[in-house]
């Protein structure tokens, strides 16, 4: 049976574009696994590889695999539709080890926010931007994001730490992490500008966009916003539109990264917002 687009979510000429950037992505994955290399493991068991954009640090436990897609991720411009400009403002949440910060800096970025909320990502991103922290164009925000202050179990995907999530039980682990919301620390922070925000937060987007409606609505910022984290990618999608729609309902949706579902329609796993 041949696949579909569900016209509600994207046209089909976006979601060809977006299954195009997922054979992309697979072919990059296997260029990653043959030009990078595992260099030593520290006393944590955290993991300094050699990659295209150097040498570059990973938390303890995540698969070669995953480690992989990360940099795959680099190589092909991970949210190639999300646009980063000179002297741009961004916030990257779900910050990982840093990647995607790392890449929006050389895209010309003045200053990224990053959050992330997991102690063994943090020591990662501490050493791979070490420089960029030093000088102030990295802030680091040691919290996730969501729709108030809060203290949650952050459950632990043993092999793919990039996975770990406030609102799904991953694996038979976890640590108690500090939530925040994107308004609060836009505001605590005093910016003038918020140009872009990237979210890749593991089923917790719906919550961090109503926590960011103030910044929505006063700087208009570009979005791209990861939606694969659920059991019903489909329903996640819609409940991503719907979000951004009730907060700023200036806001069109396109689709990126596309994927086949069960039922064989291509669906999104990244959406992109324009003011």
């Amino acid at each position: 049976m041949a696949s579909t687009a569900d016209r509600e979510l994207c046209s089909w000429l976006d979601a060809t574009r977006g299954l195009q950037e997922q054979v992309a992505t697979a072919r990059a994955v296997a260029q990653a696994a043959q030009v990078s290399r595992l260099v030593r493991l520290d006393d944590q068991g955290h993991q300094l590889w050699d990659t295209p954009f150097g040498p570059w640090w990973f938390p303890k436990g995540a698969s070669k695999e995953s480690i992989h897609f990360a940099i795959a991720q680099y190589l092909v411009t991970a949210y190639p539709g999300l646009a980063v400009r000179k002297g741009d403002v961004v916030l990257d949440c779900g910050g990982f080890v840093g990647d995607w910060t790392h890449w929006a800096l050389q895209a010309g970025a003045a200053k990224v926010i990053l959050f992330e909320p997991a102690a063994g990502q943090l020591e990662c991103i501490r050493r791979n931007l070490a420089g960029p922290l030093r000088d102030g164009r990295v802030v680091l925000i040691p919290k996730g994001v969501w729709d108030r202050e809060e203290q949650l179990v952050l459950s632990h995907w043993e092999d793919n730490p990039a996975g770990h999530s406030v609102t799904d039980a991953r694996g038979p682990s976890g640590e108690t992490i500090l939530l925040t919301t994107i308004d609060r620390v836009v505001e605590e922070l005093g910016l003038d500008r918020v140009d872009a925000i990237k979210m890749d937060i593991e089923g917790a987007e719906v919550r961090a966009v109503h926590g960011a409606r103030k910044t929505l609505a006063r700087f208009r910022p570009r979005l791209a916003i990861a939606t694969e984290h659920t059991a019903d990618k489909f329903q996640n999608n819609r409940d991503v539109i719907a979000a951004v729609k009730s907060v700023a309902p200036f806001y069109k949706h396109r689709c990126g990264f596309c994927g086949v579902d069960k039922q064989r329609r291509i669906l999104p796993e990244t959406l992109y917002f324009d003011p």
